[in-house]
């Protein structure tokens, strides 16, 4: 076997094909290549996408936001609609609502007014 050569993992940074990653690192030497085989790297990289696609999907389903926590943007930079109840809250205090808000700068108008008036309530 000749070196340097690659081995290669999955998921990783690089595509290829559909939904398809890998990693990929150099060895420089026999014991540096059976090392990576070890630590689950593989001589190519169609084996190292096929050995990801036979890791079983774990049993337990992840664990539900946290209804306060705002949703993440779909997209970086992208504003998050308000829910519902942000909605409703604003309503019920009055604030009224311009439709280029986002779920951020709705939550954050409904603290300013909250801690206005608990600041009134406090004089």
């Amino acid at each position: 076997m000749d070196f340097p050569r690659f081995v290669f993992t999955s998921p990783g940074p690089l595509a290829c094909g559909f939904k398809q990653t890998y990693g990929q690192e150099i060895v420089t030497s026999q014991e540096d290549y059976d090392s990576a085989l070890k630590a689950k790297f593989y001589p190519t990289i169609p084996e190292a996408i096929e050995a990801f696609k036979r890791i079983p999907e774990p049993d337990k389903a992840p664990d539900p936001p946290i209804a306060s926590e705002s949703p993440a943007p779909a997209f970086p930079g992208k504003k998050v609609m308000p829910s519902s109840e942000t909605l409703a809250k604003a309503q019920e205090l009055g604030i009224s609502v311009d439709g280029r808000w986002g779920q951020d700068r709705l939550l954050q108008e409904i603290a300013d007014v909250e801690e206005a008036r608990h600041a009134e309530e406090g004089l």
